[in-house]
């Protein structure tokens, strides 16, 4: 969904979708546009839906917006990170029929409770964000959708203290980091370079791969 602003500029303006619930909240620049990528559950029509922008405390307009529709089957994969490219992980190694559906996400835009976790398959935490700066909220979410069976996955690295602010969901506690010159992967094939790695004690109910 584009937004874009030909005037002056505008605080506050909220676009919400009717059929969803879902509410966006943003400033927009004087003469610029804004790019959203929602990922909505439609509780009544599918396909479309009409977007509701309202600014300068009342005033309101109506767009017409186009749903792309994902199926059950599809894979979708969320990460939160400064790159893009790691959302699209699962979707270069893909090598089923399923369809990865890919997004980057923000740290705001991460949910406070688990039902927004709800469609989502996989969540991938990159090595350049820091999770301690997650609200009680979003950290309690991840928790319970990992506890109902979501799949986490917390890429380490040298920033290894970035991931404590999930250690209570996470398979073992980290510790520090040590340097390699190889790995080997879990279906034996060994990968040769420097590698920054996380070491940690693992926690009673993990299981090594």
């Amino acid at each position: 969904m584009t937004v874009e602003n030909q005037g002056a500029a505008l605080h506050s303006v909220t676009a919400s979708l009717p059929d969803t619930r879902e509410k966006l909240q943003f400033d927009l620049p004087a003469n610029a546009r804004k790019h959203f990528e929602v990922y909505v559950q439609p509780e009544y029509s599918y396909g479309s839906s009409n977007v509701v922008l309202e600014y300068d405390k009342g005033k309101k307009t109506t767009a017409f917006l186009k749903m792309e529709c994902i199926s059950p089957e599809d894979m979708m994969v969320a990460a939160w990170s400064k790159s893009a490219a790691l959302a699209t992980l699962f979707s270069a190694s893909n090598e089923t029929n399923t369809t990865v559906v890919p997004v980057t996400v923000p740290r705001d835009g991460l949910p406070e409770n688990a039902i927004g976790y709800r469609a989502l398959n996989i969540l991938l935490i990159g090595a350049d964000v820091d999770t301690r700066t997650l609200n009680e909220a979003q950290v309690t979410a991840i928790q319970e959708w990992v506890r109902n069976g979501g799949d986490l996955i917390v890429v380490g690295g040298g920033n290894w203290t970035y991931a404590l602010g999930l250690a209570d969901t996470l398979p073992f506690t980290p510790q520090g980091t040590y340097q390699a010159q190889e790995i080997t992967s879990p279906d034996g094939s060994v990968m040769a370079g420097d590698f920054t790695l996380v070491k940690g004690a693992p926690r009673p109910n993990a299981h090594l791969l």
